[in-house]
């Protein structure tokens, strides 16, 4: 059909108004511009269709919605359409029920027109076998192939209920080692489709859906072999020359038109990586357009992904390159500042980088080089490295490393060199006393060669051109040390790398790093019994410490099975240096029958611990009032408070007299004395004795400590039970933010919660609930033996603040108050009976009166 040149003219002027419309505005633009000009209409959208297969395939063209979306309760072959869910892989993604023999939700994704209806279902009875094969657990299943009834594939897909990998791990606030750990089940999915030779080629975010108990899915595996094979079908081609792709996470080669192999999804694979590790894309990138990302990914290098922490995220650039994307809505919103995003995996910007410095910038960048026979050869080698980098084991990704001049590696690491004086010193120490205690001089002479050698090699492995000039904290050469101590030089020498890995785990311990203490822990028990017996001195000492971390962390069945099998080897025991262990061993296992609620079980053992220590020991020794200082603890759970009180007083005294008293073991005796003046009621001594406990804390430790954040938070529930309601959110909030710049999730949800309480009591409503809204997931991780009541008190002050916000729905307030009323049931069930339990009761009461009529305050 000819046209006149006004007609032409009118085509290209609606056009221009098209094209440059947003796509959900197009079809009611050109009715209302077209009007019922037929001929003009048609070669509109002839020209958009056109354009559309010129696009990404992937993306369904706005316009047309009307003609090609399905009706809820439409038939599709045995399909009924229950929900349309939005545009998936290859167009429209529904939600779908099975109406025959079999009843069964299914993802129905039905392919957009323009593609080879007969060449894709041919393909798809082809290899519906091979397809079938792909069982794994982290790979949702192609169920059934049909096609509608206008022609169009449709493809059932096992429905998978989830979110995207990098939007769940952001909102969790995962850690690194976590992120890389669900990268791994990631990983996993992919070797076993690249085993049955199918390549999935689209690996983002949203095709990797991850549900509530943290197991990766990962869809299109079957359909992405379907679309995307070298038939005719694949003469569509993109405007770039390229084959059907998402461009933001396709291969260079992808890009450039060239075959696809398993290379391809090892690259997409290193691009899924730096955003889960750094939260933003490696290229940089101004407009996001599809010219300036083809030319970042066939030319530009990759940003590493520790350098990338410190760079913020181009908002405009970012919503441009994701398109249509499924699931871009929420990445868009997703944090942009260094900051924010830091927080997301539970760090600050600075120390995500350096977590990210070194090993996993080069795992990342060599899964990103621009040519295949560069990167990984194959997921395996990918996953083989990241988990050696786990293990704290050398990668492949790096050179072997040289030796570094001493002189230049003091010059760049002064702070780090200090460090290593101290850890020497405690070496040096442990050296000579194996040299006292060695059985030959030539057996001293060896083993104190071996730790001048571990420390030599802990400086060594530093390497000054991957630091350039930056300062190590005590904690990076800690983690060297570690790293060091698990490679194969130490696995012939047992007893040195059991004594060692002591060394180190109690630094760490007392530096609050638990994880890692517990690991080198276990490593000093295993080594100690490649050298001794399992009942030896050496094995039970090491035993003791593990358990005792153990129980720190509230890994209870595991530290009371040992620690019961401890104590009956100390008691039957003929060997006088596991005989010596049994005060000890029976002042753990007495704190550790407290910790797990059985305080009347637990006084028998300290009682006789303390018996045993005072038999041979000053009674102003440390670990004598140590074990007064836990039968004190004991004595106020059983409900005798005037002896815990005068026990407490006792033991805080005896060490303010004696030299052989640690500033931490006086501290803590100041935070116990406060403790019993808040559970009494005596608030002004409470305040007091917590105020000398935080101000010696930090002295002691600084202000980013959590043993300070613990403090300040004990002090702030002081200030609250006095009503100065603004000092206590002052220090509760500086609590919190110490927790968020850890790893430490749980008590980050208790620092949240408190801060709810303190905003719901100044009728701060709003804001209390998105703090517990917050909280909730947190307080659900959460292991610690208070766990419970913080979960019920959380509930309490939620039911207190609707409460407060229906004061016009009678029917509302009934149920916020029925709520507190469950909340407080929960409380008395598991025996709390401090001030968290005296709060919950006091905001029913508060409440009850007030429905009575009383009023309220």
């Amino acid at each position: 059909m000819s046209m006149s040149p006004q007609s032409w003219g009118r085509v290209k002027e609606v056009l221009d108004a098209v094209l440059d419309a947003e796509p959900a505005e197009r079809p009611e633009l050109i009715d209302r511009l077209c009007g019922d000009d037929a001929a003009v209409r048609v070669r509109v959208e002839r020209y958009l269709d056109h354009e559309e297969a010129a696009e990404d395939f992937l993306e369904e063209p706005a316009y047309r919605t009307r003609r090609d979306t399905l009706e809820v309760g439409e038939q599709v072959g045995p399909y009924e359409i229950v929900e349309r869910l939005g545009r998936g892989g290859m167009g429209a993604v529904y939600t779908a029920r099975r109406r025959d023999d079999f009843d069964q939700r299914v993802a129905l994704k039905v392919v957009r027109r323009g593609l080879d209806t007969d060449d894709i279902l041919r393909r798809f009875h082809n290899e519906r076998q091979l397809l079938a094969r792909l069982e794994h657990p982290s790979i949702a299943r192609l169920l059934d192939g049909g096609s509608t009834a206008d022609g169009r594939p449709f493809f059932a897909m096992e429905q998978v209920d989830g979110e995207p990998i990098d939007v769940w791990c952001d909102e969790r606030r995962l850690g690194v080692r976590q992120r890389i750990e669900l990268f791994l089940d990631v990983c996993e999915a992919v070797r076993a489709a690249h085993r049955r030779l199918i390549v999935h080629r689209d690996l983002k975010p949203s095709n990797i859906l991850v549900d509530e108990q943290g197991r990766p899915k990962l869809l299109d595996f079957g359909i992405a072999k379907l679309l995307h094979d070298d038939s005719d079908l694949m003469t569509v081609r993109t405007r770039r020359g390229q084959r059907p792709l998402t461009l933001r996470w396709a291969s260079p080669e992808q890009v450039a038109g060239e075959p696809v192999t398993t290379a391809s999804d090892v690259y997409s694979l290193g691009l899924l990586l730096f955003e889960l590790l750094t939260g933003r894309y490696p290229y940089r990138l101004t407009t996001g357009s599809d010219e300036e990302m083809t030319r970042s990914i066939l030319d530009d290098e990759p940003t590493r992904p520790s350098a990338a922490v410190a760079l913020p995220v181009d908002t405009r650039a970012n919503k441009a390159s994701l398109g249509d994307e499924a699931g871009s809505e929420q990445t868009a919103t997703r944090p942009t500042d260094p900051e924010s995003r830091a927080l997301c995996r539970g760090v600050d910007p600075e120390r995500l980088r350096r977590l990210l410095r070194g090993d996993l910038d080069a795992i990342v960048l060599k899964a990103l080089r621009k040519e295949p026979a560069e990167r990984y050869g194959s997921v395996d080698e990918l996953v083989a490295d990241l988990t050696r980098h786990l293990e704290g084991r050398p990668i492949t990704a790096r050179p072997p490393t040289w030796r570094y001049r001493t002189g230049r590696f003091l010059r760049r690491n002064a702070v780090a060199v200090s460090i290593g004086v101290l850890i020497a010193a405690l070496l040096i120490g442990w050296a000579l006393s194996v040299t006292l205690q060695s059985r030959t001089i030539q057996r001293e002479s060896d083993r104190a060669a071996a730790a001048s050698e571990f420390l030599e090699g802990l400086f060594l492995s530093v390497d000054p051109d991957e630091r350039q000039g930056e300062e190590l904290s005590a904690l990076d050469v800690l983690d060297l040390g570690h790293a060091q101590l698990l490679g194969d030089e130490y696995a012939e020498r047992p007893r040195l790398r059991a004594d060692l890995a002591l060394t180190l785990a109690r630094v760490y311990e007392h530096l609050g790093e638990t994880e890692a203490a517990i690991e080198l822990f276990r490593l000093a028990r295993t080594e100690r019994r490649k050298v001794f017996d399992e009942d030896h001195a050496e094995v039970v000492r090491s035993e003791h410490f593990l358990a005792s971390t153990l129980a720190g962390v509230d890994r209870y069945d595991e530290a009371e099975e040992l620690m019961t099998r401890l104590v009956e080897v100390a008691r039957l025991t003929s060997d006088p240096e596991v005989r010596r262990q049994l005060p000890d061993l029976l002042h753990s296992y007495g704190w550790l029958l407290h910790l797990r609620g059985r305080s009347a079980a637990a006084e028998p053992p300290l009682r006789e611990a303390l018996a045993l220590k005072l038999a041979v020991l000053d009674p102003d020794d440390r670990s004598v009032l140590s074990t007064r200082r836990n039968l004190a603890r004991v004595l106020r759970a059983l409900g005798r408070a005037d002896e815990a009180r005068r026990e407490t007083r006792a033991v805080l005294e005896a060490r303010l007299a004696s030299p052989h008293a640690t500033a931490s073991d006086i501290t803590t005796s100041w935070s116990d004395v406060a403790m019993e003046a808040f559970a009494d009621g005596e608030l002004q001594e409470a305040e007091e004795a917590f105020r000398e406990a935080l101000a010696r804390r930090l002295e002691l430790y600084g202000d980013q400590h959590f043993l300070v954040a613990r403090t300040r938070n004990n002090l702030a529930r002081v200030l609250q039970r006095q009503g100065r309601l603004q000092e206590a959110e002052d220090l509760v909030r500086a609590a919190y933010a110490v927790y968020r710049q850890t790893d430490r999730t749980g008590f980050t949800g208790v620092m949240a919660k408190n801060l709810a309480v303190l905003a719901a009591e100044q009728d701060r409503c709003d804001e209390s609930l998105e703090l517990l809204a917050e909280a909730r997931p947190l307080l659900e991780q959460l292991e610690i033996r208070t766990a419970p009541a913080h979960r019920a008190d959380a509930r309490s002050v939620e039911g207190w603040c609707r409460w407060v916000m229906a004061a016009d729905d009678p029917a509302a307030r009934q149920r916020a108050v029925e709520t507190m009323r469950q909340a407080v049931a929960e409380l008395e069930e598991i025996g709390s009976t401090g001030s968290i339990a005296a709060e919950a009761r006091l905001r029913l009461e508060r409440a009850l009166e007030a429905e009575r009529g009383v009023t309220r305050g």
